[in-house]
C-alpha cells in the first residue's frame, strides 16, 4: 500500500468517526440515553483520536523513507496514536467519575511513557 493510499484511507476513517462523534454530541443526551450513549461517545471519541493522531504522526515524519522503514513508521505512528488517545479517553473518563487528580494523571502519563519506552526498546532490538 502506498503512503497516499494509507493516509487517504486513514483520513477517511477519521472523518467518518468525526462525523459520528458530532452526531452523538448533538443528538444523544447522556442522562436520558443511559450507558449506551456514554459508551458510544467514548468509543467514537477514541476512534477519532486514534485516527487523528495516527494521521498526524504519519504525515509529519514519513518523508523520504525506504519501504521497510515506512511500514515501521506506520506501525510506530499507529502505536503512538493508540497510546495518546487511550490516555486522553481514560483521563476524560476519570474526570467524569470524579477520580481525576494530579496523582492519577501522573500515573496515566507515566504508564504511557513506560509503554512507549518498552516498545522503542523492543524495536531497537529487532533492528539489530
Amino acid at each position: 500500500m502506498t503512503v497516499s493510499k494509507y493516509v487517504g484511507m486513514l483520513s477517511l476513517g477519521t472523518l467518518i468517526s468525526g462525523i459520528g462523534l458530532i452526531f452523538i454530541l448533538f443528538n444523544f443526551n447522556p442522562t436520558e440515553g443511559g450507558p449506551l450513549s456514554i459508551y458510544s461517545f467514548y468509543t467514537t471519541l477514541g476512534f477519532f483520536l486514534v485516527g487523528f493522531f495516527t494521521t498526524i504522526g504519519t504525515v509529519w515524519g514519513g518523508g523520504e523513507l525506504s519501504e521497510k522503514d515506512l511500514y515501521r513508521h506506520f506501525a510506530r505512528s499507529l502505536r503512538q496514536g493508540l497510546l495518546l488517545s487511550g490516555a486522553m479517553v481514560l483521563s476524560l473518563y476519570l474526570l467524569a467519575v470524579d477520580l481525576f487528580s494530579l496523582f492519577t494523571m501522573t500515573i496515566v502519563i507515566s504508564l504511557v511513557i513506560f509503554l512507549e519506552v518498552v516498545f522503542l526498546l523492543s524495536d531497537a532490538r529487532q533492528e539489530k
